[in-house]
């Protein structure tokens, strides 16, 4: 019998939380988008694909089990489970699925960037304090996933358990990722 106290740090893992939703949702191989949340992808696999050719639009895209590799042209990226991706714009991209197995599938979720909310945001927030960040110019690139985005995402994909509150909360989370996204 498991110990109550591991019981209740997993209860409480936001990565395992995130798992348990989408190999509830996610049917194997095939990206699922709940009509509930627009703009909100969840992807499994259970084996690797190794040259998988599409066209991210633009989207933030979290692993939440797996890893994976990207070729924009000549440039490629690959990250994991301590990273997410960013594209900004339409890119027709060769993918690379690494680790996936019916024991330990692929997990990801991805979430389409509103740009108006993106520009709110950069309107209320307060302006650094010290040098500006240098933007990276990049059309895609990876940054470093932090608990509280990690966290936005599975109280996201919780709203798909509470249909009624999808309305009144999932705008809040969105915009929360967006603001996270922003200050990261």
């Amino acid at each position: 019998m498991p110990d109550p106290s591991d019981l209740q740090t997993t209860a409480h893992d936001p990565r395992a939380s995130l798992a348990r939703r989408i190999l509830a949702r996610a049917p194997n191989g095939q990206p699922h988008a709940p009509a509930e949340i627009p703009g909100l992808m969840l992807i499994r696999l259970d084996q690797p694909v190794l040259n998988n050719c599409s066209v991210y639009e633009p989207c933030v895209a979290l692993i939440v089990q797996g890893s994976k590799r990207l070729l924009l042209g000549e440039e490629s990226l690959s990250y994991g489970e301590d990273r997410y991706l960013i594209a900004s714009m339409d890119l027709p991209v060769k993918t690379a699925m690494l680790e996936a197995s019916p024991q330990r599938p692929y997990l990801g979720v991805a979430l389409r960037l509103d740009w108006r909310e993106i520009a709110s945001l950069m309107l209320d927030m307060p302006a650094s304090a010290g040098h500006p960040p240098v933007p990276d110019s990049r059309a895609m690139t990876t940054g470093a996933l932090t608990a509280p985005l990690l966290e936005a995402f599975d109280r996201l994909l919780a709203l798909l358990d509470q249909p009624a509150d999808i309305a009144a909360l999932a705008p809040l989370i969105r915009r929360e990722i967006h603001y996270r996204l922003l200050a990261g």
